[in-house]
């Protein structure tokens, strides 16, 4: 699913469009990581539906993206920061935004 107006809308009324630049390159270096990998896998370029899917999987487990949660929940006073849910909350938005955005970069 491509990055939508809702997820738009959803990301900049949670905050994390203010806070992208702080984790620009960290979250850029896991979708790096995400498409050399499933390239290696299959032997062919992943588009970006694809790596979409998968960097939503690996974001639940980076610790970055911990760190983006984080302030996500203080930025917008949520409690307990560390709740799981909150990870599975933005994971999909947050892997459709760095996907879409960064798609050249994430290509290199």
């Amino acid at each position: 699913m491509p990055y939508s107006f809702i997820d738009d809308t959803f990301l900049r009324t949670h905050g994390f469009l203010n806070l992208y630049s702080n984790y620009r390159a960290r979250l850029l270096k896991v979708a790096k990581g995400t498409h050399q990998t499933i390239k290696k896998m299959s032997n062919l370029a992943p588009n970006p539906s694809e790596i979409e899917i998968f960097l939503e999987f690996v974001l639940t487990g980076s610790g970055v993206f911990a760190e983006v949660i984080v302030d996500l929940c203080a930025t917008i006073n949520f409690p307990n920061p560390r709740d799981p849910y909150w990870t599975e909350f933005f994971a999909g938005p947050v892997a459709r935004y760095v996907t879409d955005r960064e798609w050249q970069d994430i290509v290199i």
